[in-house]
């Protein structure tokens, strides 16, 4: 509820409501997941190139658990197959990007569709084929995604980065919200997240309404009270991201006072940020220039309306 006071100048000051909210604190949110050791937001630099160590220790941290084992390939990403020796094979197989069909083209295979498979089933399906056609015995077939291209999801709004990100797993919105840097002190304290109702291929970003609660009709709108992020907590609601889902957290609005009378700049006065910061009448006159001489201080008055 936005509410406007009257403050004049008054003998008894009456003190503004006593609320602080302290900043997201990193060390007390909810731990962000581990990202892919083949590349991607947050992956280490510390991996040992492939020829220096073995296929079994590669496939023992590629296939962790809650890591890009489980991603599923979509158009547009960034594929790196290797197979151990196969020669000329390799060069020109060092990056492929995955084709508005879903398809990928690989020498003496020809066009295959990789859309939907993971990076262990597309190796087995590679593997498969190389042994039907007697082209290698017993091969070794290595898939890194090298470029996340096909999960494109946005946060924009008070966040420290905003703008476009890639899934590489699967994700929350709190993880989403580290990933572009944090909430910002100005952030409001509901967010607004944008998913269309039915989702069809390449389609572009979602353009967000002027009035964020009320979205076109072809969007499902998902309001979501982040203020617990204001005081390292984590959001009730952390829901998973989708493909294509837009992520908003708007500027809280500005909280105004005004002082009126015998000041020496009467008007209106923006409390400073973050909005819930403890604020006192003392500061909105001090603000104001303080009291002229001919002002009656004891008979101030402060004026609280109701909605």
């Amino acid at each position: 509820m936005k509410l406007h006071h009257v403050v004049a100048i008054a003998a008894h000051l009456a003190l503004l409501p006593h609320v602080v909210v302290a900043q997201s604190k990193s060390e007390n949110a909810k731990p962000n997941r581990s990202w892919s050791l083949k590349s991607g937001p947050g992956a280490p630099h510390n991996i040992f190139p492939l020829g220096d160590v073995s296929r079994g220790d590669e496939s023992h941290f590629l296939r962790m658990p809650k890591m890009s084992a489980e991603y599923v390939i979509g158009e547009g990403d960034g594929l790196s197959i290797n197979v151990i020796g196969g020669g000329t094979l390799n060069d020109a197989l060092a990056t492929v990007r995955v084709g508005n069909g879903g398809t990928i083209q690989i020498p003496f295979l020809g066009e295959m569709r990789v859309a939907g498979l993971t990076a262990e089933q597309l190796e087995q399906e590679i593997t498969r084929r190389l042994t039907e056609r007697d082209l290698l015995k017993n091969p070794d077939v290595l898939v890194y995604i090298s470029d996340y291209k096909a999960k494109p999801f946005f946060v924009i709004g008070e966040v420290d980065n905003p703008g476009e990100y890639m899934m590489s797993q699967e994700l929350t919105l709190m993880e989403a919200i580290l990933m572009a840097g944090g909430i910002d002190p100005t952030a409001d304290s509901m967010a607004y997240l944008y998913r269309r109702r039915f989702p069809a291929e390449n389609e572009g970003r979602i353009t967000v309404p002027a009035d964020p609660e009320h979205p076109d009709a072809s969007l499902e709108m998902i309001k979501i009270d982040i203020a617990p992020l204001k005081v390292g907590g984590v959001p009730e609601t952390d829901i998973l991201i989708r493909k294509g889902d837009t992520l908003l957290i708007p500027r809280a609005k500005d909280l105004r006072v005004f002082v009126v009378g015998d000041v020496r700049t009467p008007g209106g006065i923006n409390i400073p940020w973050p909005p819930e910061r403890t604020f006192y009448v003392s500061q909105a006159i001090a603000q104001a220039g303080g009291p002229n001489r001919t002002a009656k201080i004891s008979e101030g008055l402060l004026v609280r309306y109701r909605e």
